[in-house]
């Protein structure tokens, strides 16, 4: 989820005689030109009670995006439910974007609402994916139809009363908590919850035709849960490698510059992903970090001590599985969520400085930003879900300097 600007860089908004409607970047229809679908999936696990509310049943909603065989006729989907717009707009910062400045029902996905799926002969390989701690599903719409786009069935899910808000069928909306604690005890306790959410998303997904009846076209048999990875962005990274350790449905992973443990602060408490490592792939990209009164830049994640991430080094030892290790140069922590697109237009249609959110989304091109994230990602997932190519992956590479290889 966004977060507000630094109160070095904050500059007040200029008025504005319409709001600020800014546009999802579309991805390159390498599915051809039927283009995309989405549902939406409300889940129920009847045998485990909510840990957040242990009087009810585990309660989830989730988004599955796919290639589609047409859109004819099916409305594109939009960004946001309402809910998540409203606190979004209520919580970005006032002094950069006042509430109202920006018209969030008017941001359109490119994905349309049940519009039949484009199945091939083995069906559709899965990538689940994960957001950071707190936010919303929505908020990795550019990755999830980057890589759906790529011909993967994308799901996401939100991990109730931890994220923000979550709408529910009828109109019922949950809220997450009003203060955010990283302490280790609850970030254990989130950790977990998330764990057993992604096996019990996997079992759903087997289930999908006694349990939802009313599928887009083609979903049903559509998916090949054979063929599962999971991505995930910072407290999603962890998540989608504490998953394959407790699940091994999922054949490969992605940490998006996320710390591997439940203590987010010192002392940390490492997770069994990076104490134990993993016997499958697993793909780890980090951003940098510019400090902001010397501009010195770091590689956050690879401090030899100090405030680094000691995550990282533990798993790189314990790892026994395929590995990389990549950084993304010029890129910030929410480089790898929707900030990267949402807030450099933000900045243009607001006449901000340039720089207003550089340390959430660094200094890179946006536009580079997101193409180089999606072609690596996608060949991780072409790699070990299809045994297409990999090569990309082996080194450094000249047609992508902004992204260093780490040996």
């Amino acid at each position: 989820m966004p977060s507000p600007a630094s109160a070095e860089t904050a500059t007040l908004a200029p008025p504005l005689a319409s709001p600020v409607k800014p546009a999802i970047p579309q991805p390159p229809k390498l599915t051809g030109r039927h283009g995309l679908g989405r549902t939406t999936l409300h889940l129920v696990d009847h045998d485990r009670p909510d840990p957040w509310k242990p009087d009810r049943p585990r309660e989830l909603m989730a988004t599955i995006t796919y290639p589609a065989a047409s859109v004819k006729q099916f409305h594109r989907a939009p960004w946001l439910s309402k809910p998540v717009a409203d606190l979004i707009d209520k919580t970005l910062d006032p002094t950069t974007t006042p509430p109202g400045v920006i018209d969030w029902a008017a941001i359109r996905a490119g994905s349309h609402i049940d519009a039949p799926v484009k199945r091939p002969r083995h069906g559709l390989p899965v990538i689940l994916v994960s957001g950071g701690y707190p936010s919303a599903r929505e908020f990795n719409t550019a990755l999830v139809e980057g890589l759906a786009d790529r011909g993967y069935a994308v799901v996401t899910v939100d991990h109730t009363y931890e994220s923000p808000v979550v709408e529910f069928p009828g109109g019922r909306v949950e809220y997450g908590p009003e203060h955010i604690s990283i302490d280790p005890v609850t970030m254990k306790k989130t950790i977990d919850a998330r764990v057993a959410d992604i096996s019990f998303l996997l079992d759903a997904l087997s289930a999908l035709g006694s349990k939802h009846p009313r599928l887009p076209y083609g979903l049903r048999d559509g998916l090949n849960l054979s063929k599962v990875g999971m991505v995930g962005h910072s407290y999603g990274g962890y998540a989608a490698g504490e998953s394959m350790y407790n699940d091994p449905r999922i054949l490969a992973g992605v940490n998006l510059d996320g710390i591997m443990a439940h203590g987010l602060v010192e002392p940390y408490e490492l997770g069994n992903v990076a104490e134990h490592g993993l016997d499958r792939p697993f793909m780890l990209i980090g951003a940098q970090f510019v400090h902001p009164e010397t501009g010195e830049v770091y590689d956050i994640n690879h401090l030899p001590d100090g405030p680094g991430n000691p995550s990282w080094r533990e798993f790189w030892v314990n790892q026994r599985g395929w590995k990389r290790d990549f950084t993304l140069i010029g890129s910030a922590h929410n480089s790898f969520d929707d900030s990267q697109w949402l807030f450099p237009q933000l900045i243009r249609a607001l006449r901000l400085p340039p720089h207003t959110y550089a340390q959430r989304i660094g200094r890179i091109d946006p536009a580079r930003s997101i193409a180089v994230q999606h072609t690596y990602i996608a060949a991780f997932f072409n790699h070990h879900l299809r045994g297409r190519g990999g090569q990309l992956l082996n080194g450094p590479s000249r047609k992508h300097p902004e992204m260093r290889f780490v040996p």
